[in-house]
């Protein structure tokens, strides 16, 4: 399972420290880069807030609202340089600091997030979600500060004590193998050091949130539940697969792979050609229009999540066919693409394609 983060949200802004924007708090910024981001035209955004930045350079709220764009476009590493400088310019604006530490946490960099959040807010008020998400991080530090580490290079592993360690060593070795396999197929090759943490099961629901169905998650980080969850070795290696595929969909398309698309490949890159999702296809008497399943499937319960996931490596299966060694070009398109079927248009067939394909396979046709 991926975590996806957005920026959303940050239209209302509060918080803004000194400048006097009070009558812009209850409906948000005025002007036309404002105005298109509110329309979800986030490029043109980003084109209207360089515009003005290129007349006031020293106006934090248009560096913030640049931060927005891109970061609703999901390019979060350029995204920090201006809510960077948003902060620099203004240090007391909450809503800069508040994106760029969600931004921080997304990347790994738990203290800096944990930093940035405590001084944005000391002897501010109206702060309360980024209160209570910096106690959730400070307890995600406090817990992993007593975990040991191993691993090295491409993978460190944490994990809870020697009880683990067989079990961390194993998970590497399975990541190593992992590394060549799946980055032939992708065409990618990560330098930098991808994380992964050990959770209990309950300890893996508190620090991610994550349905009771899910055993993984892929947040810029590996997360696992393996004692109280993932115990069945064949299971839990695929489990570990699956979220470093999610790891390397998102290093070749950072932005622009919709949720059943970063699932569908996952399930098929990590496991070759499954049965089980024709299995349950063919037993479903109802299906999910892909079209439904682009912002993730953290909100389904089992049943639905279990028919997402199969109609979702159905529609990747169908994808990874017929793209062959085009996959990774595809999905390095998508970014600039705007939607999965203008990158589909290039190789002459649409998600309605799929979609069919998928309900093909199904028992209600």
């Amino acid at each position: 399972m991926r975590t996806v983060f957005v920026a959303v949200g940050f239209l209302i802004v509060a918080g803004l420290g000194p400048r006097d924007l009070s009558a812009q708090t209850v409906a948000g910024p005025r002007g036309p880069a404002w105005d298109a981001l509110r329309a979800g035209n986030h490029e043109e955004a980003e084109r209207s807030f360089q515009a003005g930045l290129r007349l006031h350079p020293a106006d934090p709220l248009l560096h913030f609202g640049l931060g927005v764009a891109l970061q609703a476009q999901q390019r979060s590493d350029e995204a920090r340089a201006p809510l960077t400088r948003a902060l620099e310019l203004e240090p007391r604006f909450t809503a800069a600091a508040d994106l760029l530490g969600q931004i921080l946490y997304a990347s790994g960099d738990l203290d800096g997030a944990i930093a940035l959040y405590e001084r944005a807010t000391t002897n501010v008020t109206g702060v309360g979600t980024m209160r209570e998400r910096l106690d959730r991080w400070r307890a995600e530090a406090r817990l992993h500060a007593g975990y040991e580490q191993g691993g090295d290079g491409r993978f460190s592993v944490l994990f809870d004590g020697p009880q683990e360690r067989d079990l961390a060593t194993r998970i590497h070795r399975v990541l190593e193998a992992a590394y060549w396999r799946i980055g032939a197929r992708l065409n990618t090759y990560p330098g930098e050091t991808i994380p992964v943490i050990l959770y209990t099961q309950q300890q893996f629901r508190d620090v991610t949130g994550a349905p009771t169905w899910a055993g993984g998650s892929y947040d810029g980080r590996i997360r696992l539940a393996v004692r109280g969850g993932l115990q069945d070795a064949d299971a839990l290696d695929r489990v570990v697969v699956h979220e470093f595929v999610h790891a390397l969909v998102h290093r070749v398309a950072p932005r622009g792979v919709p949720a059943w698309l970063h699932e569908g490949l996952a399930v098929n890159l990590a496991e070759g050609e499954p049965r089980w999702p024709d299995a349950i296809l063919a037993a479903s008497s109802r299906s999910i229009p892909l079209s439904s399943l682009e912002r993730g499937f953290s909100g389904l319960d089992s049943a639905t999540a279990g028919l997402a996931y199969a109609e979702s490596a159905a529609a990747a299966g169908v994808l990874i066919r017929r793209l062959g060694p085009n996959l990774p070009a595809f999905l390095q398109s998508l970014g600039g693409a705007g939607t999965v079927d203008a990158g589909l248009a290039a190789f002459g067939f649409t998600t309605a394609d799929l979609d069919s394909a998928v309900r093909g396979r199904m028992q209600t046709r």
